[in-house]
């Protein structure tokens, strides 16, 4: 019986001595962006994705879903098919002035998703000229897409 305690005991030794371990390499690792993951999207030829333009459409306006690589609704769903090395990315606005925390959540994942491995996102990921708002005038809702993808630091 002696054993059979000093055995258990040493697993349980090992088990908190290892989650320690994992955890200090983990604390010791380099932080990276919040909302990356580990999935990274590819065209769908299996190249990596060389560019990414956003485009603004305001609610109503018509627009083609076959020229754009990938489409985020207002309610957080993706429509996510692209062809080529460059994408465009179309952010489909709302009526309301605010963006919905949900569908920025989403872009902010895909840009994370698309720009792994990269040292810098700006260089690679743009505003569409027609969706800058620091160029035209745009509705509230634009500028608080161009805001935080300033904030963010993915466009400058």
């Amino acid at each position: 019986m002696v054993a059979d305690s000093r055995n258990t005991r040493v697993v349980a030794c090992l088990i908190a001595s290892m989650t320690l371990g994992a955890g200090l390499l983990l604390w010791l690792e380099p932080a990276t962006r919040g909302w990356s993951s580990a999935a990274l999207l590819l065209a769908e030829d299996g190249t990596q994705i060389d560019s990414v333009l956003i485009e603004y459409c305001v609610p109503g306006q018509a627009v083609e879903p076959a020229d754009y690589g990938c489409i985020v609704f207002p309610n957080g769903q993706v429509e996510w098919h692209p062809r080529a090395a460059q994408l465009r990315l179309l952010f489909v606005g709302t009526e309301t002035p605010t963006l919905d925390p949900g569908q920025a959540r989403k872009l902010l994942s895909i840009l994370g998703n698309v720009a792994q491995g990269r040292p810098g996102v700006t260089e690679f990921i743009r505003l569409h000229p027609g969706s800058d708002p620091r160029l035209f005038d745009l509705p509230e809702q634009c500028h608080a897409l161009a805001a935080l993808l300033v904030r963010k630091g993915i466009v400058h």
